[in-house]
């Protein structure tokens, strides 16, 4: 016969001390699964931010190319603008251009089918599901006359927004043109506003004595005259 001091040691875990270890465990695992999931959040809005800038730039070097190439390497001048942004107004700022409307959105085409106002979408993975939707316009174009006597623009402001496809879907048709702050306590990537904002100058560096005129005239978003 075993003493009682051997019995007493071969005792488990009693069903106090085995609630308590649940109720410890919980309380880790509650502590610790907030800051995983906004950590989480946060890491693919900076990944969505990431591509949205790098599609902002894609199209602001297409749109670069374009320019310099100049309408000579189009069949015709209507062609040649028609591969430029469309025009968002000669008398304002870049900033001034109304956010788009994202009613009949359809996908990305050069030459530009969608007026300053409206919103195309891309794709930017090949699955064959849109991921973005970018804005481009441009405004305070400057223009220098051809040898036909036609204003050809040599030099704008670009303005670029790039939102997610989801916003379109939550923003229930309005959208903002303030770019959407990346702050931990807004990992969201389906709100009203742009993940990408670039507004920037760019004129052609071939069009001989006239070039500093357009930098300048860029530089001071004077108002231009073109078609």
């Amino acid at each position: 016969m075993k003493p009682a001091k051997d019995k007493q040691t071969e005792r488990g875990l009693t069903m106090v001390e085995s609630m308590a270890a649940m109720v410890i465990f919980s309380l880790a695992i509650v502590s610790i699964t907030p800051p995983i999931i906004f950590a989480m959040a946060n890491r693919v809005r900076a990944h969505r931010a990431e591509q949205a800038m790098k599609l902002a730039q894609s199209e602001i070097d297409r749109v670069r190319l374009v320019l310099e190439r100049g309408n000579g390497a189009f069949n015709n001048l209507n062609d040649f603008v028609a591969h430029l942004p469309p025009s968002g107004g000669d008398n304002i700022e870049p900033q001034q251009v109304a956010a788009p409307t994202p009613a009949g959105a359809s996908a990305c085409a050069t030459p530009q089918t969608q007026g300053a106002d409206e919103i195309c979408l891309v794709d930017v993975n090949n699955d064959g599901e849109n991921d973005f939707a970018i804005q481009t316009f441009r405004t305070l174009s400057q223009c220098l006359p051809n040898t036909s006597g036609d204003q050809v623009p040599v030099g704008f402001w670009m303005g670029v927004r790039v939102y997610t496809k989801a916003s379109l879907d939550f923003s229930g048709g309005s959208l903002s043109k303030e770019q959407a702050s990346l702050s931990f306590s807004n990992a969201n990537t389906a709100g009203s506003s742009p993940l990408a904002v670039r507004y920037i100058s760019i004129a052609r560096t071939s069009i001989d004595s006239n070039s500093l005129d357009v930098y300048q005239d860029l530089a001071k978003k004077a108002t231009g005259d073109c078609p």
